[in-house]
């Protein structure tokens, strides 16, 4: 496998998926310049869906604050704007599926220890509508589901 892999990095090398550039050696998933550049969602944020808040008073953000969510508690990795908001739109609508390796590991680095401590025992991906599931061909949340399953070895339920 490791040897297919990098004949196939030789034909198609790895691109940064917040700027586009060929990853160079030592460069995992990122390339060092973006990550300087982009930093994970610090203290304080959101207690209900993770978002960054000004001040750790306000314990919700203005979202959260006027609209009910189905869910119980998330958490954001990083901030939804410039490059990242650029990667994630172009992993959905532009067919990036390989950028989903850059956002499962930078998950697990800043919540796999959090999400173990939880006693997490099943991922089950967010559920896409089958129109919009035919036109993606694919959906996103199920590729970080599975590769956040595999790296925190939880199991994932795709159904």
């Amino acid at each position: 496998m490791q040897r297919k892999r990098s004949i196939w990095n030789l034909l198609f090398p790895p691109r940064c998926p917040l700027c586009g550039s060929i990853l160079k050696s030592g460069e995992e998933y990122v390339c060092r310049a973006c990550e300087k550049e982009v930093k994970p969602v610090q203290h304080p944020y959101c207690m209900k869906c993770g978002k960054p808040i000004r001040r750790a008073e306000e314990e919700y953000c203005m979202d959260c604050q006027r609209v009910q969510h189905s869910f119980d508690l998330g958490r954001g990795t990083f901030p939804y704007r410039g490059k990242i908001q650029k990667s994630i739109l172009n992993m959905k609508l532009h067919n990036k599926r390989e950028y989903s390796e850059f956002f499962a590991w930078a998950m697990c680095r800043r919540w796999g220890r959090t999400i173990l401590d939880w006693k997490v025992n099943l991922v089950v991906p967010v559920p896409m509508y089958g129109k919009k599931k035919r036109y993606r061909g694919f959906n996103q949340s199920e590729l970080l589901a599975d590769r956040i399953g595999r790296a925190l070895v939880i199991t994932v339920d795709n159904n």
